[in-house]
């Protein structure tokens, strides 16, 4: 679906939890795409995403810019897009509304059909969220210009990450459950459950508290709740009952 709307000429909005795999989504539609892959993270001004002139007078390029003039075409992602200032944003709205763009020295680029846009973000532009707190609105105009697909962590890459080590996935998704109904920000993604599967042999108690709680553990009333609801009966839930 997303490659289809990349190739009708439409701009891509990703957006999910922490470690859900857009970045990856990304790279994977420029290599069926067949074109090169641009990628810009948090950018808090215009110029640094069209460019700027450097003290001893030189025209410096970025990622952007580079991906513009490449004759080829290209998929650029925009990364954690809603972290970005309204003022930067505007510079990538000025192109997806229009299909080019000024630079300083009043060089003109267009964004041909070869050149695909992309955004990724926690948020989907609406404001930020109890986990992702550091987030800005987008502008109405600027949200108007993607087809927004949503980002779920997905059953079978988790399957593939533990591979026999399923009670990993029944501690995890008893967990998610729990933060769910008690409204607890945790994210609880494929990094953790990767750290666990790598981290198997080790002491259960010191993986919580390294990949899951990440200095909650001594918050008694999150530790007490989060015993009293997550009933099973895993390494990883005994280890949290000795906490």
């Amino acid at each position: 679906d997303i490659v289809r709307c990349l190739s009708g000429g439409e701009n891509v909005f990703l957006w999910g939890p922490a470690g859900a795999g857009k970045n990856v989504i990304a790279e994977d539609a420029a290599k069926i795409l067949g074109v090169k892959f641009f990628y810009m993270n948090t950018v808090y001004t215009k110029y640094d995403i069209i460019g700027f002139t450097d003290a001893n007078g030189n025209y410096v390029p970025t990622a952007f810019v580079n991906w513009l003039k490449n004759a080829d075409g290209g998929l650029y992602l925009a990364d954690e897009i809603c972290t970005n200032s309204p003022e930067a944003n505007i510079a990538y709205n000025a192109l997806l509304a229009n299909g080019y763009i000024v630079l300083q020295n009043g060089e003109v680029l267009k964004k041909t059909d070869k050149h695909y846009f992309v955004a990724a973000d926690n948020t989907n532009g609406l404001g930020a969220t109890e986990e992702y707190n550091g987030r800005y609105k987008m502008d109405d105009s600027t949200r108007d210009r993607f087809a927004f697909f949503e980002v779920k962590y997905d059953a079978a890459v988790e399957k593939s990450l533990v591979g026999e080590k399923t009670d990993i996935l029944e501690f995890i998704y008893d967990l998610r459950k729990v933060c769910a109904a008690c409204h607890f920000s945790m994210i609880l993604g494929y990094r953790c459950i990767k750290a666990l599967k790598e981290h198997y042999n080790e002491d259960a108690e010191k993986m919580l508290v390294r990949y899951i709680l990440k200095g909650r553990e001594h918050d008694t009333d999150f530790i007490s709740e989060l015993k009293r609801r997550a009933t099973g009966t895993t390494k990883y839930h005994n280890a949290l009952g000795n906490l």
